[in-house]
C-alpha cells in the first residue's frame, strides 16, 4: 500500500507543477503579446517597417479585419 501512496503524491505533484506551468505560460503570452505590439509600435514610429537582427527579420503585415454585419 505504501507504493500506492507514494505515487499518488508523485501524481500530485505533477498536477500542481501543470497548473504551475500553465499559469506562467498564460502570463508569458501576455507578456509577448504587449512586447509584440510595443515593437509594432516602435517600428511605425521608426518608419522602419523591416528590421534585422540576430539572424532574425521583424517586419510589419498590414491586417484587415472583417465584421460579420447581421
Amino acid at each position: 500500500m505504501a507504493d500506492i501512496f507514494s505515487l499518488i503524491d508523485e501524481y500530485k505533484e505533477l498536477l500542481d507543477k501543470k497548473d504551475e506551468l500553465k499559469e506562467a505560460t498564460t502570463d508569458n503570452n501576455k507578456a509577448l503579446e504587449a512586447k509584440r505590439k510595443e515593437l509594432a509600435q516602435a517600428m511605425i514610429d521608426a518608419e522602419s517597417p523591416k528590421v534585422s537582427r540576430g539572424g532574425f527579420l521583424y517586419s510589419l503585415q498590414d491586417k484587415t479585419k472583417y465584421n460579420k454585419i447581421g
